[in-house]
């Protein structure tokens, strides 16, 4: 591409200039550009306040709840007007949406294709529990006085810093439960499999800390670490082991 001020000239690998070439390339920019802007799309159901922005990537919409007064089992909708809310997708979104292409491809081919979802619930909410607390902690030091010192709770007064520390110690026992193990090895590399790359090592809290803080899917992880990100055992190794984890840290096994 030759660009003279106000002109560009698209040039071929002959060195042909052309304007169907030209044109060719506007129509491909103006397509990736088009996509791009449709991915900030937000869904009619949130309403028109919340703006369209292309870089927030994935969303998934949620129910906004809140308890009915004078009852503790009752939830109610709480949008307003019904709307639902909108919060920026993690990697347990992106394999959910990966594995749910994957049964609708299944799906075309044979009709009793059963959908198996990469994680369960209770492992899902963990992993976000756990990157909340990590956020939490890496607030930094919280000055009481901003909040009078001290802040009123249904079992009496309660001061920040010991919910802070509470917050750690949950943390701390979350990260023991990961515990040591390693999720690939490099003694499972193959000579051949590339001289030039520098194998790590992938324990279980990197596959935990890459998915849950980092929003990492299970391909993402092998990436990060140099490994083939399309190797079927080594990607169904990371994913039994990120669950196996996820169940440690909900007190399991």
């Amino acid at each position: 591409m030759v660009t003279d001020k106000d002109r560009v000239i698209i040039v071929g690998p002959d060195g042909v200039a052309s304007m169907e070439r030209a044109l060719q390339g506007m129509q491909d920019e103006a397509v990736r550009i088009a996509r791009v802007m449709e991915s900030g799309t937000v869904p009619d159901v949130c309403g028109p306040d919340i703006p369209h922005a292309p870089a927030r990537g994935l969303v998934r919409t949620f129910t906004v709840l809140e308890m009915v007064p004078g009852s503790s089992l009752r939830v109610r909708d709480a949008g307003y007007a019904g709307r639902k809310g909108l919060r920026v997708g993690d990697g347990f979104d992106a394999m959910e949406a990966a594995a749910i292409k994957a049964y609708d491809q299944r799906k075309a081919k044979d009709d009793a294709a059963v959908y198996d979802p990469p994680f369960t619930a209770g492992q899902v909410s963990i992993g976000r529990l756990y990157a909340a607390l990590v956020e939490a902690q890496s607030g930094g030091t919280v000055k009481c006085s901003s909040f009078d010192g001290r802040i009123g709770g249904g079992g009496g007064d309660l001061d920040v810093l010991d919910l802070r520390l509470e917050q750690a110690n949950r943390l701390e026992r979350m990260r023991a439960r990961i515990g040591r193990g390693v999720a690939v090895s490099v003694k499972r590399a193959r000579a051949s499999s590339g001289a030039d790359r520098r194998y790590r090592i992938i324990t279980d809290r990197m596959v935990v800390d890459s998915v849950c803080l980092d929003g990492l899917t299970v391909s993402g992880v092998l990436s990060k670490y140099h490994w083939e990100p399309n190797d079927k055992a080594r990607r169904n190794g990371i994913r039994e082991a990120l669950r196996g984890a996820l169940d440690r840290m909900q007190g399991f096994g």
